[in-house]
């Protein structure tokens, strides 16, 4: 599975982070051309918006998928994909409004409860030169984890939040329609869940190494 499933994706997403800014800038003018032109004339199809920001949106979770040194970039990646997820149906079934509304106050609020967490985090500067080492910020830092993980559990569509119903609610309306649409936000939201429970394992799990030292001293 890793060979063949995991290890294509983080290299399809490797190559989407070392795309150079600049390119990232003008794709994104022109998406909102696009969408400009979109509700301000009659000839372009909502379909010719909405497949670009589902292909937009698997392009923001390959890319937190494959990132390694800024959970920070993971986060904001995650966010964008679910939002332009949420883009997508709109463009599809613009009455779908309320259904779109449910979903992002499960995502929105999540999304900046994580940003504000991890930029709280003390030496949040060392996962770019030790990505793999577990923080333990669970028994060092017990109210930042668990704000974290409220954050965590919001940002993937867990039940107890909005973003489970409103999760649901996309998928029916993309697939209603165009199933190959809901195919590829059905896989974004497996990949995104992956990449954001990443960084709260890496941040909230372990064993702090003053602690180690000391049970092992004793």
């Amino acid at each position: 599975m890793r060979s063949i499933l995991w290890a294509p994706l983080k290299q399809a997403g490797a190559k989407i982070n070392n795309v150079n800014l600049g390119v990232k800038i003008v794709v994104g003018l022109g998406v909102l051309i696009m969408t400009w032109l979109a509700f301000t004339t009659e000839f372009i199809n909502s379909l010719y918006l909405a497949a670009p920001a589902a292909l937009a949106m698997v392009m923001a979770s390959l890319s937190a998928f494959s990132q390694k040194h800024s959970f920070i970039k993971v986060w904001n990646a995650v966010a964008m994909s679910a939002l332009l997820a949420a883009s997508s149906v709109w463009l599809l079934h613009p009455e779908a409004w309320s259904d779109i509304v449910l979903f992002a106050t499960g995502i929105i609020p999540s999304w900046l409860l994580g940003i504000l967490v991890l930029i709280k985090l003390p030496k949040k500067d060392n996962f770019r030169d030790s990505p793999f080492a577990y923080r333990a910020m669970a028994e060092t830092n017990p109210l930042l984890s668990l704000l974290l993980f409220i954050s965590f559990l919001g940002l993937v569509g867990f039940p107890i939040t909005p973003a489970f119903i409103g999760e649901d609610l996309l998928l029916y309306h993309a697939s209603s329609q165009y199933s190959w649409i809901g195919a590829f936000i059905a896989v974004c939201f497996v990949i995104n869940g992956i990449a954001a429970a990443r960084v709260f394992l890496r941040i909230c799990m372990g064993r702090p190494l003053e602690i180690a030292d000391v049970m092992a001293k004793d």
